[in-house]
């Protein structure tokens, strides 16, 4: 199921006004994927809104207010609201099968501070790292965008990648990385001697 329309960054700090004015607690909601790359204005919006919720007590306070206002669960922490956007929770640092490092949430930037939620969007590597792991087509168009948008190190993003995997459950990790540096390859991006031997080492473990 999909999203019956796309939402803009106006429209994502809308909606978490709009469930700030329901909560009488702080909690921190840290953007990922898409939702992330349309905050940082990298993309111009999103198909969903992804968040992690660092904690399970925090995920507990939005399940009840998503009940409260009639959202729809599509799934285990996947709701449909009112206006028919999907919404996926993500608990404490794990996205999918990929463990996030510790230093991760604290890294994310901070996008905005309402009364009762701190709304932050994880940090460019990271978001690439979750990509890399799924491995579509559309994550491979956000990766070429963040690329085109910012000044991400490519040395730091392979080491942060192989330092992500050692904790987490992804399944192929050494063959999806074969996958981004033919990707890079395709758009002109050389990887360094130092770099190709350090993967070549990682490979062959």
């Amino acid at each position: 199921m999909q999203n019956i329309r796309e939402t803009n960054k106006t429209e994502l700090l809308a909606f978490i006004k709009q469930l700030d004015a329901y909560l009488d607690e702080e909690i921190i909601l840290v953007a990922i994927g898409g939702t992330a790359l349309t905050l940082l204005n990298v993309k111009s919006s999103t198909r969903d809104i992804d968040v992690i919720v660092p904690t399970k007590h925090s995920l507990t306070v939005l399940g009840a207010l998503f009940i409260k206002l009639n959202f729809r669960e599509l799934a285990i922490n996947r709701w449909l609201t009112n206006e028919g956007i999907i919404i996926d929770l993500y608990p404490e640092d794990y996205v999918i099968n990929v463990k996030l490092l510790d230093s991760s949430i604290e890294k994310s930037e901070l996008i905005r501070r309402f009364d009762n939620i701190a709304l932050k969007a994880l940090n460019l590597y990271d978001i690439c790292i979750t990509k890399i792991d799924r491995g579509d087509k559309r994550d491979y168009d956000d990766i070429k965008l963040v690329l085109e948008k910012s000044k991400i190190n490519l040395k730091m993003l392979i080491r942060r990648y192989l330092l992500t995997m050692e904790n987490s459950d992804s399944e192929n990790p050494k063959y999806k990385l074969l996958e981004f540096i033919g990707f890079l390859g395709k758009l002109g991006y050389k990887i360094d001697t130092e770099d190709n031997e350090m993967i070549r080492k990682w490979q062959s473990r």
